[in-house]
């Protein structure tokens, strides 16, 4: 389980999608400046294969280019469940209404205009880098709640099967052994206050454990 949290802690990944080799040169370290991965690629065929194959956070996206188009690599990355929801910035030097409405309707979340103002560049990204970082802390909160009770719901689990257990080894008399009965209701109690904690108002499994330890010892 832990290696699915280390998973979340990685450089955000930004695809930078050009067929103009020296943009994809300055694009890449603007980004290597705030700490971020790019994955370049010469053209929108190339840029779709690549995310098959590399996690992404966001899109920097041409809006000419060979083969598979800027608007149409938009519409591709919208279609896909782990690219649906990444900041998409769309470059162009174009200035028709038709086109940059295309583009906006296709997925594009933001424009920069070309020939590119570096200085420009870097602000805008950085926005943008820092939702992206802040969805990672969300995610990686939520896999480490996750985990945390899957943990704690494996301590119950563990806790009732010995409370079967307990149903099963009475003294000479028919009588429960009282001491173990309360130690588990103890260590029960505690684990609900820490799934309150957790998460409020959820606590199914330990609750289910002390309905069971109250009805087994009454």
């Amino acid at each position: 389980m832990q290696s699915r949290v280390k998973a979340v802690e990685r450089a955000i990944t930004v695809l930078v999608a050009d067929d103009d080799p020296i943009f994809r040169q300055l694009a890449e370290s603007r980004l290597l400046r705030t700490g971020s991965t790019a994955v370049l690629a010469a053209d929108g065929g190339e840029a779709w294969r690549l995310t098959r194959s590399h996690p992404l956070d966001m899109a920097i996206v041409d809006f000419e280019m060979p083969g598979l188009d800027g608007v149409a690599l938009i519409r591709c990355l919208r279609s896909h469940p782990d690219t649906r929801h990444i900041p998409i910035i769309l470059c162009t030097s174009r200035e028709d209404c038709s086109a940059l409405q295309a583009a906006s309707e296709a997925g594009a979340s933001s424009f920069l205009r070309k020939p590119i103002n570096w200085s420009l560049f870097e602000r805008h990204i950085e926005n943008f880098l820092d939702l992206c970082k802040k969805s990672q802390d969300a995610m990686k909160s939520l896999e480490e709640t996750r985990i945390a009770i899957a943990t704690k719901d494996a301590e119950v689990a563990k806790l009732m099967g010995e409370l079967d257990t307990l149903t099963r080894a009475r003294d000479a008399s028919g009588a429960f052994d009282t001491n173990i009965v309360s130690q588990i209701r103890a260590r029960l109690a505690r684990f609900i206050e820490t799934y309150k904690a957790l998460s409020p108002g959820y606590a199914p499994a330990a609750h289910m454990a002390q309905q069971s330890v109250r009805a087994k010892s009454a």
